[in-house]
């Protein structure tokens, strides 16, 4: 996957001050990627070339969009100081490495699935664009605060661990969601989510 990236890689060495500087918007302005800095370089984050291609999505809402990278998006990391991996690619490898057909994330993932579909677009045999995606609204917690596991909330892995089966979960979230009825599975539970819209 990196070999066919290579030719759209930079390195990039700015802070997120220094980004926040350069930036109103906080949006990466460009500032390393004609300075031709070495990949291997000590203390570099790996950028993406990106430009303003139209991509297309497939959604399970709204049927094929043509979309662009978000202005928030551009030259986005895909490898980060430390050397890992950062999210858009580990995400695109694992649904790639795994088939993953079906990707339901929440709508503050959007730019997220813009990024994955950009790198995608420059795989050769890439199936990625195949995939379904469904963005819903943000579900939150008792609290009001965003229900999350980098915030803290249980994760469904944890409840099937629990012994909690897929209906109970599904329950569950309909529960969140305001609603009395009985909902099994995933189908269900998104008509719900239109019916609450």
């Amino acid at each position: 996957m990196l070999g066919q990236l290579r030719p759209y890689l930079f390195a990039c060495n700015c802070s997120r001050a220094q980004i926040a500087r350069e930036s109103t918007s906080g949006a990466y302005p460009g500032t390393c990627l004609h300075k031709s800095i070495p990949l291997d370089a000590p203390d570099v984050s790996w950028r993406l070339k990106t430009d303003d291609r139209l991509l297309k999505m497939k959604t399970y809402d709204q049927g094929p969009l043509d979309i662009v990278l978000p202005d928030d998006m551009q030259y986005f990391i895909i490898r980060k100081r430390d050397g890992f991996p950062a999210y858009q690619l580990s995400s695109l490898a694992d649904d790639m490495l795994f088939g993953v057909d079906l990707i339901v994330r929440g709508q503050d993932l959007f730019g997220s699935t813009a990024a994955q579909l950009f790198i995608a677009s420059l795989l050769a045999g890439s199936k990625f664009a195949d995939t379904t995606f469904y963005h819903h609204a943000l579900i939150n917690a008792v609290d009001g605060g965003k229900l999350s596991k980098s915030a803290g909330a249980t994760s469904v892995q944890y409840l099937r661990e629990e012994g909690k089966s897929a209906a109970d979960i599904y329950e569950a979230a309909a529960r969140m969601l305001g609603a009395k009825q009985c909902v099994r599975n995933w189908k269900e539970l998104a008509a719900l989510y239109h019916q609450l819209k």
